[in-house]
């Protein structure tokens, strides 16, 4: 596949900001199960019908009809000469049907039979790779693309969820912890989330809920506030991929700047937990290429198995990376749990700095060396590459290559010579220190902490406990019932009185579009 040049298109100054100039989609309707539903499509200039090219769906949010201004698929596609697609809700200002909770009584269509026709649609228009048939959605399209892939997964070669309400008691019952709703099948899934976000990600238990109840509210941005995100929405979908894609229970870890993501090699297929440090609920313009360029492009399904494909870009993983967390006798070191000594000893937050027993520089560093002098007080590291440093207890001068470096002071805990390990770490091996949340993450790239990152490694460290799902679900549904009793999940003016006036104007809408086809024939 030949790729072209991305352009944008300037703009002079003191015109609104625009993020770039988004080549123009055109607009589709047809009657589907009885229902009139519209979509967009935009075709590549180098699209020539001559060879199969790959299909994106991306599922817009909320409900309103324009992925197609929000994200930057048009771009990628452009470049790398593949379709995409931006299914619509039945009407705008109504949100998908996912999981199908209301039935034609209701008059909701079954959205997953329209995304279904949809894709066959557009194979029968254009030369589409069906090997290569990806989904996005962002927010509740994240809710409808989930649907869909854990109904339709045989047809989706990979799939990106970004920032979706959906907490633990739509797949968990919270009276038996019985998993009730689970994926059909093995497909690789990148999941985002942003740290930042103030969209409440959960509320999703049956027709309670559909549109918009909404709890608990995370706008604080309080650990505690982060860590019910966790547990009411991040954890089972996590859980929930993990499984279906029988990945390894032990993730490879990256982080680049805000970005901190982890990697679950799974087989069949992988799982990929990616947070945006300071990100906001999305969508974040540069996914697309990220999604593309790091996921999508390595994966196709053949005879309705994953197939990983050779790509020039990778999600990469750091290499020879530490992680530690307060309180915690295991560290995470270069993608596998060590013990931090032989005596149980733990890692230590002392006045801002990351403390370790001495002798854990030695199952840090390959090949380094830690002898003792003055037992318990003072201590020299050589490292494999015969670089030496002395440190002494109580003593903010270390000797390093017999030049003299400031860095904190080594401490005695219970008769053992604990010393700060970021400083050490730049100094022997260049690593760089994301710190924050209890945790300190030592890598070979400059890196924020996110709170999820941080909850991650305490649960592979075992210095956080991970809270069944059964409690989470319990604890979901007396949050949900509580907002559903006091009203604040309902829309101003009244929910039924909303959904009624929308929905006469897209009766008119179908009188419109039939009486249209009549004058055509």
């Amino acid at each position: 596949m030949s790729s072209s040049e991305i352009k944008l298109k300037s703009r002079p100054n003191g015109a609104a900001e625009r993020f770039y100039e988004a080549p123009p989609t055109a607009e589709y309707s047809q009657m589907i199960g009885g229902w009139l539903r519209t979509w967009k499509e935009y075709v590549p200039s180098c699209y020539d019908g001559s060879r199969p090219v790959p299909l994106v769906l991306s599922v817009h949010g909320a409900a309103h009809h324009h992925a197609d201004r929000n994200t930057a698929w048009q771009l990628v596609a452009e470049r790398e000469n593949f379709i995409v697609v931006y299914p619509h809700c039945l009407i705008e200002g109504i949100k998908f049907n996912s999981w199908n909770d209301y039935g034609p009584d209701d008059r909701m269509p079954d959205d997953v039979a329209y995304f279904d026709r949809l894709i066959d649609i557009i194979c029968e228009k254009y030369n589409i790779d069906t090997q290569r048939i990806y989904i996005q959605g962002q927010s509740v399209g994240d809710t409808m693309a989930s649907t869909y892939v854990f109904e339709r997964g045989e047809r989706i070669a990979a799939a990106a969820l970004l920032s979706g309400p959906q907490g633990t008691a739509r797949f968990v019952s919270a009276e038996t912890g019985e998993i009730i709703r689970r994926p059909h099948c093995a497909v690789p899934v990148i999941r985002t989330h942003g740290s930042e976000d103030t969209v409440p990600l959960i509320g999703s238990v049956g027709k309670i809920c559909v549109f918009g109840l909404r709890a608990p509210d995370v706008e604080d941005y309080s650990d505690e506030g982060r860590r019910a995100k966790w547990l009411l929405n991040i954890q089972v979908h996590n859980h929930l991929w993990r499984e279906a894609n029988g990945c390894a229970a032990e993730p490879r870890i990256g982080v680049r700047g805000r970005y901190n993501w982890l990697v679950y090699d799974g087989s069949p297929a992988d799982y990929v937990f990616y947070i945006v440090e300071g990100g906001g609920h999305g969508p974040y313009l540069d996914m697309a290429d990220n999604i593309w360029r790091f996921f999508f492009s390595h994966y196709r399904r053949v005879n309705g198995e994953t197939e990983r494909v050779e790509s020039p870009w990778n999600i990469e993983p750091d290499c020879g990376a530490i992680a530690l967390a307060d309180g915690a006798a295991l560290a995470y070191v270069d993608n596998r749990p060590v013990q931090l000594d032989g005596d149980g000893r733990t890692a230590r937050a002392v006045n801002g700095s990351f403390y370790v027993p001495v002798g854990f520089l030695e199952r840090a560093f390959p090949g380094a060396r830690v002898t003792g002098e003055q037992e318990g007080t003072a201590a020299r590291l050589v490292t494999q590459d015969g670089h030496s440093l002395y440190l002494a207890a109580g003593n903010r001068v270390a000797v390093c290559d017999n030049t003299l470096r400031e860095m904190p002071s080594p401490q005695v805990f219970d008769g053992c010579l604990y010393v700060a390990i970021s400083e050490i770490a730049a100094l022997v091996s260049g690593l760089h220190s994301a710190e924050g949340h209890g945790v300190c993450y030592l890598g070979p790239h400059e890196g924020l902490m996110s709170y999820d990152l941080a909850y991650a490694i305490k649960l592979l460290l075992g210095a956080e406990k991970e809270v069944p799902l059964q409690e989470c679900a319990a604890m979901e549904l007396e949050l949900l019932r509580a907002r559903e009793a006091s009203g604040e999940e309902k829309y101003e003016g009244g929910e039924a009185k909303v959904f009624d006036g929308l929905f006469a104007k897209y009766l008119e809408s179908v009188e419109a579009y039939r009486a249209s086809q009549e004058d055509e024939r």
